[in-house]
């Protein structure tokens, strides 16, 4: 009987052995298992994290894009004309005769304050600003109810002369067709060149002059710039494309 008890035991024993190592392998198989899915679990707050970085990625590309001026696009009259268009682009004149003019570019925007720089003219360069409201004012200077109207090549037909600021007179014929042509009195200069309603979409004309052989002296200038109509006045303010130049007129019929 001693025997056998002792054979039931060993035995016994050895059940519980080979219990525990089961039980341990079946442990080791599942937590091996399980460990391959860690690291592609959906954490929400992750998830919400990763949406927030790429919409303030998406608002920071599209807030190193172009400023949009067209709450100051329009043209004004106070302290000499102002014309603003949707790009920035900014052009002012005043005088009676010879006239003087400003170039520069608008260089940010509030919801009430504009900041900009003068690049070219009769003046220095140098930076600007101040208060406006969209199609009322620019600072001081009223804005035009007729800014926006679409110009027509027909109200600048025909022949037209008057005095630029280095003292030249020029004589220029507007064809129906947009072509500029003539010449000059007092340096006898000849002009080339074509106008059209500007494409930025004010009541304003784009204008490209090409004036040569000043005086007999051979050269060839060209200018871009702008034109407007004001009953029967013609402005038309122009620059070389290194902005060292300008050619500003005010002329009549």
């Amino acid at each position: 009987m001693t025997s056998i008890s002792r054979e039931d035991g060993v035995t016994q024993g050895l059940k519980v052995l080979f219990a525990a190592i089961f039980l341990g392998f079946l442990t080791l198989s599942f937590s091996h298992c399980g460990s391959p899915v860690e690291p592609v679990s959906v954490d929400p707050e992750g998830s919400s994290q990763m949406g927030e970085q790429a919409g303030e990625q998406e608002t920071s590309e599209n807030s190193s894009g172009p400023i949009d001026f067209s709450p100051l696009a329009g043209v004004y009259r106070g302290g000499g004309t102002h014309v603003v268009f949707p790009s920035g682009e900014y052009w002012w004149f005043t005088g009676y005769g010879i006239i003087r003019m400003r170039y520069g570019q608008m260089t940010s925007i509030t919801e009430s304050q504009f900041f900009g720089q003068i690049t070219a003219g009769n003046f220095p360069a140098s930076d600007f600003s101040g208060s406006y409201e969209t199609e009322q004012r620019l600072d001081g200077a009223q804005y035009l109810v007729n800014s926006k109207d679409s110009p027509s090549l027909s109200s600048l037909e025909g022949r037209w002369w008057g005095n630029i600021q280095n003292g030249d007179t020029p004589n220029l014929t507007f064809s129906g067709e947009g072509q500029i042509s003539g010449s000059s009195a007092n340096f006898r200069c000849s002009f080339r060149g074509e106008v059209a309603p500007h494409p930025e979409g004010l009541n304003v004309f784009a204008v490209s002059l090409t004036r040569t052989n000043c005086l007999g002296d051979g050269r060839r200038t060209e200018f871009v710039g702008i034109a407007l109509r004001s009953g029967g006045v013609l402005h038309l303010l122009a620059l070389t494309p290194n902005q060292n130049e300008i050619f500003a007129w005010e002329a009549y019929r």
